[in-house]
């Protein structure tokens, strides 16, 4: 069988092959490659008839691995795929919820999807105690059912424009290294371990991260086809004013100015309103506030207002996520826990990195 280099470019989908072909394709091994013990058996086994990863054959060559293993090192495998089975529920516990990062998506796309990359939580997540610093997650009731609002807080700059800029970049940079950290564990436990029911493919534990990246992908297009309008606006603009995704996106690297509608639609001010000789009426102040005017207390806002088409779509929209999300947990723990020739060790290597690398990520969204 082809090398992958060699494959790659006679494939017309590029990355798509190297999810699509047997792992043959994928340089492999079984168990740790610095394993002597290990790696003699697996030569061993390697070298006699119809034990290969190919299609019908892996079920013999696992075991004759199996069967040759030391009582010591295949007592340390069992327990490394116990402690690896924990990593896809503890992440989705520490992951942030499936609305969470819907929102997270419209104000930090990158963000969103190194978060969601490794653990959409199911229940609320054990950092919600942090959502107090979060520039999302502030929902504002509206009369109809149909309407969301999402306020959007506007950080006051501490310090300059090109540190605030440098300061978050510094910050993007440490998330999405963080996640390639993940994805790189995922990788090497994904090519050294065999999956009991799909011994042929390798693939299965990188589907992982590829699997949450898709939610993401579908839960924004859903949000979209299910809702009839969505708006973003400013406190500080005139009314009328509209902003867009690109504004939101902006707010960690900047801080917004206001814009004044040129549409000619403001009103006149009460000092330039023409007055009649006849009859001088009293002026009034209005006592309902303009539809974008801010609350007298409320700090500069962002506002992203969302109508859906019907009184039940946010329930079906909530409710389709949240299953999709409970479909890419079990997909991951089935994976993990059903994942051979996991030393203790590695094992456990492979969970601290998991789960202290989703933590950290989780932490630096609130800076």
């Amino acid at each position: 069988m082809k090398s992958l280099p060699s494959l790659y470019p006679y494939s017309p989908f590029g990355v798509l092959t190297l999810f699509s072909v047997p792992v043959g394709a994928v340089s492999r091994t079984i168990g740790l490659a610095s394993d002597a013990r290990t790696q003699a058996v697996v030569q061993e086994c390697s070298s006699k008839p119809n034990s290969t990863f190919n299609f019908g054959e892996c079920a013999r060559l696992i075991n004759c691995v199996l069967d040759g293993l030391p009582s010591d090192v295949a007592a340390g495998m069992q327990s490394g795929a116990n402690i690896a089975s924990l990593v896809p529920t503890i992440l989705a516990i520490v992951g942030a919820a499936p609305l969470d990062l819907v929102q997270l998506a419209f104000i930090s796309p990158h963000r969103a999807a190194a978060t969601c990359m490794f653990g959409v939580g199911l229940p609320s997540g054990l950092f919600r105690q942090l959502q107090m610093h979060l520039p999302h997650l502030a929902d504002k009731k509206t009369s109809d059912p149909r309407t969301r609002q999402w306020l959007i807080p506007v950080r006051k700059p501490n310090r300059r424009g090109s540190s605030q800029i440098a300061r978050t970049l510094v910050i993007d940079a440490a998330i999405l290294a963080l996640a390639g950290v993940m994805i790189w564990r995922n990788v090497a436990v994904g090519l050294q371990t065999v999956v009991t029911w799909r011994c042929e493919y390798s693939w299965l534990l990188i589907c992982w991260p590829m699997a949450c990246l898709l939610w993401l992908v579908i839960a924004i297009a859903l949000l979209h086809v299910l809702a009839e309008n969505i708006q973003i606006t400013y406190s500080g603009d005139s009314p009328g004013v509209r902003r867009t995704r690109l504004d939101l996106i902006l707010l960690s690297y900047r801080t917004p100015r206001a814009k004044v509608s040129t549409d000619g639609a403001l009103e006149m001010t009460f000092s330039q309103a023409p007055k009649s000789k006849a009859y001088a009426k009293p002026v009034t102040h209005p006592t309902t506030p303009l539809p974008n005017a801010p609350d007298k207390v409320s700090e500069p806002h962002f506002m992203l207002t969302i109508k859906m088409r019907t009184e039940t779509s946010w329930d079906w929209f909530e409710s389709t996520i949240e299953a999709l999300a409970v479909g890419v947990y079990l997909y991951a723990t089935f994976v993990v826990t059903s994942s051979l020739f996991l030393s203790g060790t590695q094992a456990i290597l492979y969970a601290t990195v998991m789960i202290l690398s989703m933590s950290a990520i989780r932490v630096l969204e609130s800076l």
